[in-house]
């Protein structure tokens, strides 16, 4: 039948998308993934990323791993054995060098518990659609952990979504600027009343929306205009471009927060900014609490001092002397092995020359968005509409994965 020919096709095309995929993996040295929840017609889903450094043209490479079925409640360990399973089933997890998702609590948790390498970070508020944990910390019960040996998975290091971080910034972090001034408080609630109230009415009435575009120029009051308030359009451009699939090094990430806490402190300053200084105080605030940790971690510092765009430009002056006597371990390790190889062809003996070229792929695989999962579900619910929600969840993520990789083929 039609039908059974197309599940053998679907068939084939899978098989041979996670042969390639396999195969260009397996020529990587450094990769990163990044992955996401996501939920439809009444299923759920682990979504996972990965993404590499071309060892040629150093362009960002990247593709989709799985889009399996979670049943069952999402908890931590749920996330963590599915997610190792994932980097078994490709060979690629002695390969990871990190893997970054969003804020939520149950992935928080499962990086703490079984990631292999931990980071002293800052306690950071988390999704609204996790349960809120006390004091904002992950708790973590030893004694079940220590009891039940069956379960120790072992993960990459961790690495929380930047531009998930920055959008709490401006909700959460905005927020407090309402308690530090009472001008700003009274103001800001009567300004945005009455924006709201005319944006809703243009919602509701075609002939308010007639008015608006004969006074303003436009039809619909879109959220997009937000972004080029001024005060806001640093925040806005810092998360443009940790999202983007082209520009995301980990070496991005420094230098980007640098620039935004710059501009912050540049646009205070201005005289026609008067009322809004305690919103950028806010923004100042939560970008120092929320990222202060990336100036004193030697893996971000050392991915932008070997990006040849920032080198040591960003690098806070008394790390600096730190980050280069690191980068020259780097080389004198490379020279070790170099000359205890017994590789006598040119060729193969060279074939990771020049020295910073290897750095910058180490250190620069891992993406500092979970925008790429993001990307996933947006092509997942294409394939996954209201009729074809009787898809099975096998032949779901086959048609995502084929879709999503079919620039690999």
């Amino acid at each position: 039948s039609a039908e059974l020919t197309s599940l053998v096709f679907l068939q084939d095309e899978y098989i041979s998308m996670k042969s390639t995929l396999s195969m260009i993996l397996s020529k990587q040295t450094h990769v990163c993934t990044t992955t996401d929840a996501w939920s439809s017609n009444n299923r759920s889903f682990l979504g996972v990323t990965i993404h590499w450094i071309n060892q040629e043209t150093l362009t960002i490479c990247s593709g989709a791993l799985a889009c399996c079925r979670i049943k069952g409640r999402h908890t931590y360990d749920v996330l963590a054995e599915m997610l190792e399973n994932v980097h078994r089933d490709f060979n690629i997890k002695d390969k990871v060098t990190v893997t970054t998702t969003d804020n939520g609590s149950n992935f928080v948790k499962a990086f703490s518990v079984f990631a292999e390498v931990q980071r002293t970070i800052p306690d950071r508020e988390e999704d609204d659609e996790e349960e809120e944990e006390e004091e904002h910390t992950v708790l973590i019960d030893i004694t079940d952990i220590l009891n039940d040996t069956e379960e120790a998975y072992s993960l990459p290091p961790h690495q929380q979504c930047a531009c998930h971080t920055l959008n709490l910034v401006a909700t959460r972090d905005i927020e407090s600027a309402l308690t530090l001034s009472e001008a700003f408080k009274k103001i800001s609630r009567s300004t945005t009343g009455k924006c709201q109230a005319l944006w809703n009415k243009q919602q509701r009435s075609t002939q308010a929306s007639d008015i608006i575009k004969d006074k303003l120029g436009c039809h619909n009051l879109c959220i997009p205009f937000l972004c080029i308030f001024k005060v806001m359009a640093p925040l806005a451009k810092a998360i443009d471009v940790l999202q983007s699939d082209k520009m995301a090094y980990t070496g991005v990430l420094m230098p980007t927060i640098s620039i935004l806490l710059d501009r912050m402190e540049h646009i205070k300053h201005e005289e026609n900014i008067y009322h809004c200084k305690p919103m950028i105080d806010a923004i100042i605030s939560g970008v120092k609490h929320r990222f202060g940790y990336i100036f004193q971690d030697a893996r971000l510092l050392i991915a932008s001092a070997a990006h040849p765009v920032f080198r040591l430009a960003y690098i806070p002056s008394g790390k600096k002397a730190d980050v280069v006597s690191k980068i020259k371990a780097e080389v004198n390790h490379e020279v070790d092995t170099y000359l205890q190889s017994a590789e006598t062809n040119l060729v193969n003996a060279l074939q990771n020359l020049p020295i910073m070229k290897k750095i910058f792929i180490k250190y620069n695989t891992g993406v500092p968005a979970s925008a790429a999962c993001e990307r996933l579900f947006s092509v997942g619910k294409d394939i996954f509409r209201p009729k074809r929600n009787c898809l099975s969840d096998g032949n779901f993520e086959k048609l995502l994965l084929c879709r999503v990789n079919k620039h690999l083929l």
